[in-house]
């Protein structure tokens, strides 16, 4: 089973369970498209200097590199190609940069182990209540309980966890 929670404001808005990935990943997809939750993170493409290379033989620098306050370059240096007079940037690969962050998270989890401990304490409790008469004519006649219903019992009040 998987459990996808939606967090806005530090408050869980949105909460569902699925018997697989598949389903959960369908569920959330539909529902960051229709925009449910609120803004998605907005990223804006940045140019990287990937390597101090340039194309071409190089006669002489038009340019130089534009530097943001952090020290990150945000405009290539340019360069003149002596060859057929063509000005060209060095080599620049392009990432995406975390401009705003999203309105809200998204957290999946595995409830598998929650849900089958969930049934095995059901299952427990169950026992316990459906033997507990026993309990009572021990109290009211002194008849003793059978060992292999103490043993049950013993077993399923171990079995139960919060």
């Amino acid at each position: 089973m998987i459990q996808v929670s939606i967090t806005k404001s530090g408050t869980i808005s949105n909460q569902a369970s699925f018997n697989s990935q598949e389903e959960a990943d369908s569920w959330l997809s539909s529902h960051l498209g229709m925009g449910s939750f609120g803004s998605e993170a907005i990223y804006q493409d940045q140019q990287v200097l990937t390597s101090p290379e340039v194309r071409g033989p190089v006669d002489e620098l038009v340019q130089a590199a534009t530097f943001d306050a952090e020290g990150n370059e945000i405009e290539p240096a340019l360069y003149s190609h002596n060859e057929n007079g063509l000005i060209s940037a060095a080599v620049y690969e392009t990432q995406s940069v975390l401009a705003q962050a999203a309105e809200y998270s998204v957290e999946i989890t595995d409830i598998t182990a929650q849900i089958n401990q969930e049934a095995t304490n059901s299952a427990a409790e169950a026992y316990l209540i459906s033997t507990d008469w026993y309990c009572t004519r021990f109290v009211d006649s002194a008849e003793a309980i059978p060992q292999n219903i103490k043993d049950a019992r013993a077993a399923a009040r171990l079995s139960i966890v919060r």
